[in-house]
């Protein structure tokens, strides 16, 4: 008798959805491929060591969709074999360039190398190829990518060098049109000046006003002046490294850009490598015996007029130097700043200095647009003839605040009304000694904000508490708020008070319930810039008058009568210890509110 066999119970197994792809009778994908790069697969085909089959099969795709997008293996030897002729010619060349000097190589060279750079693994391959018997693909690799990395490395020390004939100088019309006010400063050479006019210039200086280009230009002229000095070693300066850094090598980078040129730049030495054999070096002019050096052949130096002295412009012009350099010279670009030693050197010493001066107001630079008539309003009449007219004038001398008028700046306080819903403007300048503050307010007519101090404070061997206290009283139950200029050093604490004179301020204000905002910056304005902001508003270049002053505040008035400049530098007289305080605390909520800058500031690179 036998027995039956048990039937095992199985799970039914889940039902799947059905796929809508396509098919073939594998079961495999059939649907479209997704588009291969063959040029990207051209080129890792020609720099590996594989086989066709092996390459195709890497890649997944059939041996005969590579023969038909792929280079043959026929002229893929033959490109390897070409190759591979060249590097011996272009080592032996590299060689003897490199005997002659380290930057002076040939164009030819630089071909070479960058033909090579471009087939760094194609050529490491093609020396592969003659070993004899076969080497691990892995292997070959390392090797490749070691020796493509060395040739990297040597082709990145010649990068200044260009690879077209044409561009192997400074093509001084490529990617600039000049203006006819700056051609003849671009354009002129001390060759060709001598050969015109039998005349001997060293200093070529174009004189300008804001936005006249000076920047721009200066970099054309540098760019050509390297040419003409091609091996020489030439200099690019400004007063500041901030202003080297922010306007004057940005503008020659720029420069270099328009004409197609390439360069090798060396930060830590602050230097490019131009034209593959002309060194040019980036220097500020606030350290001058770090200026001491190699002989230069040419130099540039933008806003050089901003120097405060003549120490660092003689040590340039002491290392422009040696009869072989071809065309020596020096190249000054910046608007005037006053009758100092670059008064003397341009203008009072010109012929003994060998000067050529090119000037240039701002409004000939036709493309401003509104901005000369911004500045105009901007700047006081005095002020404008020198940073707009390109007017060497002693700005600094004589009063202060020329712009004052005993006539047309004061009002008569019967005659203004405070507006009790605006907020009062307390501008303050902490002198023991006394303690003088101001208040104002501004009132918008026909669109123009007009300011009008009509109160001061005026205290002897007072406190900021009593002086703060003072201008409550006077003013307690004023709804506007009130606005706070003044000293920053009054930001400060000392080792006998606990609190700042600002703080002080705003905490007795809001205690009166008088809503106070604190407007002032972490240092002073530098003087010359304050005092020429609150002569603007005085009265600027157009005669308009935005600023009075309420008839009856003598201390004030006489402030603005009286204040007078140092002889022959940017400092108010503070010898009378009662004097400036007031236009003191008035000057610094100018320069807060309505600032206008040296041209260092600026940093503009013009057109």
């Amino acid at each position: 008798m036998t027995k039956s066999k048990s039937k095992r119970k199985t799970k039914p197994r889940p039902s799947r959805a059905k796929s809508t792809k396509p098919k073939t009778k594998r079961g495999n994908y059939k649907g479209p491929r997704p588009a291969r790069n063959y040029a990207k697969l051209d080129e890792q085909w020609l720099a590996s060591t594989l086989s066709m089959a092996a390459f195709c099969r890497l890649h997944k795709m059939a041996n005969e969709t590579g023969r038909q997008n792929l280079t043959s293996v026929k002229k893929k030897n033959s490109i390897i074999k070409s190759a591979m002729e060249k590097v011996p010619d272009f080592v032996e060349n590299l060689k003897k360039d490199m005997a002659k000097s380290e930057a002076k190589l040939y164009v030819s060279a630089l071909r070479l190398v960058r033909q090579a750079t471009e087939r760094i693994l194609l050529d490491a391959t093609g020396a592969f190829v003659e070993l004899p018997g076969r080497m691990h693909p892995r292997e070959s690799g390392s090797i490749a990518l070691a020796a493509g990395k060395q040739l990297i490395s040597v082709s990145a020390e010649l990068q200044g060098i260009p690879d077209e004939k044409d561009a192997y100088s400074w093509p001084i019309d490529r990617g600039f049109s000049p203006f006819s006010y700056q051609r003849d400063f671009i354009h002129d050479t001390p060759s060709s000046i001598a050969l015109e006019t039998g005349e001997t210039v060293f200093i070529f200086a174009f004189v300008g006003g804001v936005g006249s280009g000076k920047t721009y230009c200066g970099a054309q002229k540098a760019g050509k002046l390297a040419d003409l000095n091609r091996g020489c070693m030439g200099m690019i300066l400004a007063p500041t490294y901030k202003m080297l850094e922010d306007s004057t090598k940005p503008a020659f980078f720029k420069a270099i850009a328009e004409k197609g040129l390439s360069y090798n730049y060396k930060k830590s030495e602050n230097s490019i490598l131009l034209f593959g054999d002309t060194r040019i070096i980036f220097r500020s002019m606030d350290e001058p015996a770090h200026l001491a050096g190699p002989d230069v052949a040419w130099a540039w130096i933008d806003e050089g007029l901003l120097v405060n002295s003549r120490e660092a412009f003689d040590i340039i012009n002491a290392r422009i130097r040696g009869d072989e350099k071809p065309e020596k010279a020096l190249i000054l670009t910046s608007t005037p700043d006053g009758l100092t030693w670059g008064y003397d050197v341009l203008v009072s010493d010109a012929d003994q200095n060998k000067v050529r001066m090119y000037k240039a107001r701002t409004q000939d630079n036709p493309v401003l647009g509104d901005y000369y008539d911004r500045l105009l309003s901007s700047y006081d009449p005095k002020y404008a003839k020198q940073q707009l007219d390109a007017m060497f004038l002693n700005v600094h001398a004589g009063l202060a605040y020329e712009s004052f008028s005993e006539v047309d700046s004061v009002f008569d306080p019967r005659s203004i009304d405070r507006l009790p819903g605006m907020p009062l403007d307390l501008q303050c300048d902490f002198n023991v000694a006394p303690m003088c503050w101001n208040v104002s307010q501004d009132h918008k007519q026909n669109g123009d904000v007009f300011t009008y101090v009509f109160d001061e404070i005026h205290l002897e061997g007072s406190s900021t508490q009593r002086a703060i206290g003072e201008f409550i009283e006077r003013y307690r139950g004023h709804n506007g708020g009130v606005r706070v200029y003044g000293d920053a050093t009054g930001r400060s604490r000392s080792t006998k008070a606990t609190r700042s004179d600002y703080e002080i301020i705003e905490q007795e204000l809001k205690k009166a319930g008088m809503r106070p905002d604190i407007y002032v910056g972490r240092s002073n304005p530098r003087v010359a810039d304050s005092v020429n902001s609150l002569n603007a508003r005085l009265e600027n270049a157009k005669g308009d008058r935005r600023l009075f002053i309420n008839r009856d505040l003598k201390y004030t008035i006489r402030d603005f009568q009286r204040t007078s400049w140092i002889p022959n530098s940017r400092q108010l007289d503070k010898s009378n210890k009662e004097q400036t305080h007031h236009t003191d605390a008035i000057r610094y909520r100018a320069q807060y509110e309505w600032p206008i800058f040296g041209i260092e500031t600026y940093a503009l690179n013009g057109r």
